[in-house]
């Protein structure tokens, strides 16, 4: 059965490397992995992430959980570079303080949020 899209989210992947791993996380599920290659990481936290939304709707707690962390479901497709659908993250703030993260980077990516 196909999954029927009932909104987007936003959510910011860190990548980060931690002695001779790479962790990926994303920051508002919490969704978490590790591989010894970036590239790894990168395939493999989309779908987690996936997972995470697919379980959340399954169970009837994405509701409540997106309002516990305050995580916008937006009805169509948000445009990243707008201002009302962004938020700054600590990196836009550690940038504009002259600070930068060695070994780590971070994606914003809108994520469609379906039902089965």
């Amino acid at each position: 059965m196909d999954s029927v899209v009932v909104g987007y989210v936003i959510l910011t992947y860190d990548y980060r490397r931690e002695g001779r791993k790479w962790v990926g996380t994303c920051l508002e599920l919490g969704t978490s992995t590790y591989a010894n290659t970036l590239k790894a990481v990168r395939v493999a936290l989309p779908s987690l992430v996936t997972d995470h939304l697919n379980l959340l709707e399954s169970s009837g707690e994405r509701i409540r959980f997106f309002d516990e962390w305050n995580i916008r479901l937006y009805p169509t497709i948000p445009d990243l570079n707008d201002e009302s659908s962004s938020r700054p993250s600590s990196e836009d703030a550690d940038e504009e303080a002259g600070v930068t993260a060695p070994a780590s980077q971070r994606k914003r990516e809108v994520v469609a949020v379906g039902t089965l």
